[in-house]
């Protein structure tokens, strides 16, 4: 159940937008972790949600 909802909530890093239409700073922390960890981030287990987003706008440069 919870690989069907990351896979509905995800998107390309490559914007700052989700899929549906959701903006970073509208997602969970959670959900921010899975964009991080489908992405390929590494040390994002730890990261506050600020950090969280700071990092997956980073890696879209």
């Amino acid at each position: 159940m919870e690989w069907i909802y990351s896979c509905k909530k995800t998107s390309v890093v490559s914007s700052e937008m989700n899929l549906d239409g959701t903006t970073y700073e509208e997602m969970t922390v959670e959900e921010l972790k899975v964009l991080c960890k489908e992405s390929g981030i590494d040390g994002y287990s730890t990261l506050k949600k600020a950090e969280l987003i700071k990092v997956l706008k980073e890696g879209t440069n």
